[in-house]
């Protein structure tokens, strides 16, 4: 429950791109796996939320990663 209340935190895209994207990145061939992946992490990067969080860290208003 904890590992999923963490996940519930993260932008839907991030999760979209974990549990559909990566496992056909890991099986795609090397040219077609990085250009899939750029093509991820551009979206991701592109989404509203995602912009908001980035720009919270930059400007240092989310709390510090702590270790585990």
């Amino acid at each position: 429950m904890e590992l999923a209340a963490k996940v519930a935190q993260d932008a839907p895209l991030t999760n979209f791109a974990v549990l559909q994207a990566l496992p056909m990145i890991a099986e795609a061939n090397p040219q077609t796996g990085l250009l899939m992946e750029s093509l991820m992490a551009t979206v991701a990067q592109s989404d509203k939320e995602a912009k908001l969080r980035i720009r919270a860290f930059l400007d240092r208003k989310t709390a510090k990663v702590k270790p585990t």
